[in-house]
Parts: structure tokens; C-alpha cells; sequence
């Protein structure tokens, strides 16, 4: 199976308790993105408190969010 998306959430995902994304983190998206899949980040955050975050791993493609009611 050939995939063409990936979507991370970032809190317990990319970040643990240290909010910084680690160096094997950052290699394994940027080896995804090598293979032409898109990434994008799918998060409660706000978009310019995920921002950081998706520029950190070059991410091109749009960010998604959730709505708490």
C-alpha cells in the first residue's frame, strides 16, 4: 500500500512533555516527505500555535485544526 498523506497530531505525537520536536522526528518526516507524500498537522492548536511547529519540519501543506465547542 502506497500512502499519500500523513497527518500528525502534535501534542503526544511529535512533542512529548519537552515541547521541542527531536532529531528523529525531524529525519523521519523530512524521509516521508522524500517519498512524495504530503504531511500536514491535524491539531487542536490554534494555526499560529501550530505554525512554529510545521515550519520546524518544512512542512508546504495546509495545516487542519479542530473546533472545541
Amino acid at each position: 500500500m502506497t500512502y499519500q498523506l500523513l497527518a500528525l497530531d502534535i501534542d503526544g505525537t511529535l512533542i512529548g512533555k519537552d515541547p521541542r520536536i527531536t532529531g528523529a522526528v525531524r529525519e523521519a518526516v523530512r524521509a516521508v516527505l522524500a517519498r512524495g507524500v504530503f504531511v500536514t498537522l491535524a491539531t487542536a492548536r490554534i494555526f499560529r500555535a501550530a505554525l512554529p511547529f510545521a515550519q520546524q519540519l518544512g512542512l508546504r501543506d495546509p495545516l487542519t485544526y479542530g473546533f472545541h465547542h
